[in-house]
């Protein structure tokens, strides 16, 4: 057996160890610092994988972020011309570089996931201080959609 064919080479193992490791600025620095192309098919599919999972991160950033500009609930206007989330819209629509519709359904969206994550698993992680399981929250999602 030819010895040069089962080693791995230390790009790969990086990308191994940055698919394996807990997302932040680090492990996207360390993945940044990496071409794909120069790596085996093997290691470009856990490289993509890799990135995913910090793409997950940075929305789960965003979600907060847009409930600190848009607030965890939604204002109506004093007068009679403003709506609802008029200058929360804006201030996203602005920020984000989008129309006034989609910014309202990113708002809605990162509201209703802040509610869900402090009802239920902020709960979960204060208790267990560990994330929970997707069976778990599975178990529970009757309870995450009785929103009081």
């Amino acid at each position: 057996m030819n010895q040069a064919a089962t080693i791995i080479p230390p790009q790969e193992d990086d990308v191994a160890a940055l698919l394996a490791a807990a997302p932040g600025i680090a492990t996207l620095a360390g993945l940044i610092a990496i071409d794909p192309r120069t790596l085996i098919p093997a290691a470009r599919v856990d490289y993509l994988a890799a990135l995913e999972r910090q793409t997950s991160w940075l929305q789960a950033a965003m979600q907060r972020a847009i409930v600190a500009v848009a607030g965890i609930e939604a204002t109506i206007a004093d007068g009679p011309f403003g709506g609802v989330d008029e200058s929360e819209r804006e201030d996203v629509s602005s920020a984000l570089r989008l129309s006034a519709g989609t910014a309202q359904m990113r708002i809605d969206v990162a509201r209703t996931w802040s509610i869900i994550f402090l009802k239920h698993v902020q709960p979960l992680l204060l208790v267990r201080s560990v994330l929970p399981t997707p069976q778990l929250l599975l178990k529970r999602r009757p309870l995450l959609y009785a929103m009081d």
